[in-house]
């Protein structure tokens, strides 16, 4: 299993800075060639890789690292400080002692802290594979966390964009006891991703579904016995969650015209205003989002990338009086202009949920509708941490709350079929082009997504 270390320094590191301390590390060391990675690879004589480096980055975010790595390992740092991440091949026994003495070096000279603190005991050498990666084979790649809390770090987006490239399966495989953020969660909803969960009595299963899982040699597959036999046993029956609350999970789509003077972001910070009473704090292309807020450079970046699509964390609610909220943003080029896929999540108290969030949100629908950007908008509660970190068994079940069309969606569908549709509703927006809001909330049923599904084939 590979190593992960984590760098924080209260001065921004220079070039000179980082050389002195790799020298410190060791002084036989060479950079190795990387490619087209953002990688500064540290080899022995043998090209052999030892430590592989990612950038500097510069934490504006008060609250954001302490969520992944805990308050302590903070103590004495103010906003902004820098962070360089680390991490060491599992065929590489003598790199977290290397990672260690670069990163004792570079807090000496800047001041800092590092974590974890010290290296781990030796260990066996293992498989030579790339920085992030402890398995490789032909038909798929497995990457092996286990600390308790695994981000949506740089180093797995590396490797997922690498084997969406080559379309290879990508599973990311953890003991019981560890947790993911909700951007690795998103992220490992897809068709070829997956989280793959190891427990000594059950087996593999998967760690959204509970399904049970078999590795074929080649990757990991659906077990006959999920089948028959359902979820693990594992996953239905984990620890209880002393931290429970429950979440609001809204999934938000709209277009707006391609134009120069498009800014992004607006959609993400009403929704968040309406939600959580705040504006995301932090934004990034990986877990810790570090940067602060800024719509603008937002836009620049997926400015830059165009036309790929440019896939995005945020978050906010770290030390404030709201509540704890994140998510996750799509943009990308589509025929009718910039697409923005939205993923917002709120963290709540079981008791904190008010009628007055659905009303907010039905005038975040009706706006939209409007100025004809919207597209869709749904919106369920969940129980959940309040942490808003997911643990590998069941919390329990959703429900759905609203459902929102916007002009196109009621255009194609027809205005007398959705306003006769079997769930509550109204028209939203331009009564000339309108959209359309569903609402589920007082659906007491035993089948709570009934009403949702007998709204869906009605439309469709």
């Amino acid at each position: 299993m590979t190593y992960e270390l984590v760098v924080l320094t209260q001065r921004e590191p220079d070039a000179l800075d980082l050389v002195d301390a790799m020298v410190s590390a060791d002084g036989t060391l060479w950079v190795g060639d990387t490619g087209d990675s953002t990688l500064v690879q540290l080899c022995d004589e043998w090209g052999r890789v030892l430590v592989s480096l990612g950038t500097v980055q510069r934490v504006e975010v008060e609250g954001e690292v302490e969520r992944l790595l805990g308050d302590a390992v903070t103590a004495g740092l103010t906003v902004p400080y820098w962070q360089v991440e680390a991490r060491v091949p599992d065929d590489a026994p003598e790199g977290p002692a290397v990672a260690h003495r670069f990163a004792a070096a570079l807090t000496s000279r800047l001041g800092g802290a590092v974590w974890p603190p010290s290296p781990p005991e030796p260990r066996g050498a293992g498989a030579n594979a790339p920085p992030a990666v402890d398995l490789i084979r032909e038909k798929s790649v497995v990457i092996m966390q286990e600390q308790e809390v695994v981000p949506m770090s740089s180093w797995i987006i590396d490797m997922m964009a690498r084997c969406a490239d080559e379309d290879l399966p990508l599973a990311v495989l953890t003991p019981p006891g560890s947790r993911i953020t909700l951007p690795l969660r998103l992220a490992l909803r897809g068709t070829q991703t997956r989280w793959v969960v190891q427990d000594a009595d059950d087996g593999y299963y998967d760690g959204l579904s509970g399904l049970p899982l078999d590795w074929n040699g080649n990757g990991f597959v659906l077990a006959e016995r999920a089948r028959t036999g359902g979820p693990s046993l594992a996953f239905l029956h984990g620890l209880e969650d002393a931290d429970l609350g429950h979440h609001v999970v809204v999934d938000l789509r709209v277009v707006h015209d391609a134009t120069d003077e498009l800014v992004l972001g607006s959609a993400i910070e009403e929704l968040a205003l309406a939600l959580a009473g705040a504006a995301p704090a932090g934004w990034g292309a990986a877990e810790p989002a570090v940067a602060r807020w800024d719509r603008a450079a937002l836009t620049a970046l997926c400015r830059h990338r165009a036309p790929r699509p440019t896939w995005l964390v945020f978050t906010g609610g770290h030390g404030e009086p709201g509540p704890l909220f994140g998510g996750a943003v799509r943009v990308s080029r589509v025929d009718t202009g910039v697409k923005e896929e939205i993923t917002l999540v709120v963290s709540l108290p079981e008791d904190a949920w008010s009628p007055d969030a659905l009303d907010a949100l039905e005038s975040l629908a009706d706006h939209h509708a409007g100025t004809v950007e919207l597209s869709t908008l749904t919106a369920h509660w969940t129980p959940g941490r309040r942490d808003l970190t997911y643990p590998a068994h069941l919390l329990g079940f959703p429900r759905p709350l609203a459902l929102a069309l916007g002009p196109v969606g009621v255009a194609e569908a027809g205005r007398e079929r959705v306003l006769s549709a079997p769930a509550k509703g109204r028209l939203i927006g331009d009564p000339t082009e309108p959209g359309a809001w569903y609402t589920f909330d007082d659906d007491t049923s035993d089948a709570p997504w009934r009403g949702l599904s007998d709204l869906m084939r009605h439309l469709t």
